[in-house]
């Protein structure tokens, strides 16, 4: 697991600070190494899933993706820790790998599986009393891709896509702090 202090904290006075904890190519797979967190955060925003409709640690239904966000909200709950679920991120087949070839993102996250578990997701949110964070809406042209614009190889976000998102962080953890 990496851990990275967020830049922005410097940058900007009166932000308070926040981390990063990422596991490049990990799954939305919850107990082992999720909670509780030795930090002990007043919230924590949940970007998963991409990897699991891909099936990079094997294959995985819906309904498995579902009961892992599920188990990771109510162990959040259990530690007082307010859960914050963002949607899985669009995907587009127009970006190309470090070896300038095209990367067809599609094959492996076809765009129907990403939009029915992000409706899954904003109804358990919406159900269960947590922060959805809408990511796919703000980030998707008018076919419902992710804007070519916003991520170079057509899955991870560039620095113009963490642009868009980062505010939409920001309010989403604020919502979760004020509830009670």
């Amino acid at each position: 697991m990496q851990t990275q202090p967020a830049q922005r904290a410097a940058s900007t006075p009166g932000r308070p600070p926040s981390l990063n904890e990422r596991q490049p190519g990990a799954a939305a797979r919850p107990p082992r190494a999720f909670l509780p967190p030795p930090l002990k955060p007043a919230a924590v925003v949940i970007l998963a899933g991409t990897n699991d409709i891909a099936g990079n640690t094997g294959p995985m239904t819906l309904e498995m993706i579902q009961d892992n966000f599920a188990t990771m909200a109510e162990l959040a709950a259990a530690h007082g820790i307010r859960f914050v679920i963002a949607s899985v991120l669009p995907i587009h087949d127009a970006g190309r790998g470090a070896d300038g070839n095209p990367v067809i993102q599609s094959k492996r996250r076809p765009p129907e599986k990403i939009t029915a578990l992000n409706a899954w997701l904003a109804d358990y949110a919406k159900r269960a009393g947590h922060v959805y964070l809408d990511y796919a809406s703000a980030l998707a042209d008018a076919q419902g891709l992710l804007k070519a614009d916003l991520a170079d190889d057509g899955l991870h976000p560039n620095l113009k896509g963490y642009a868009v998102m980062a505010p939409l962080a920001e309010q989403a953890i604020q919502q979760a702090l004020r509830k009670r």
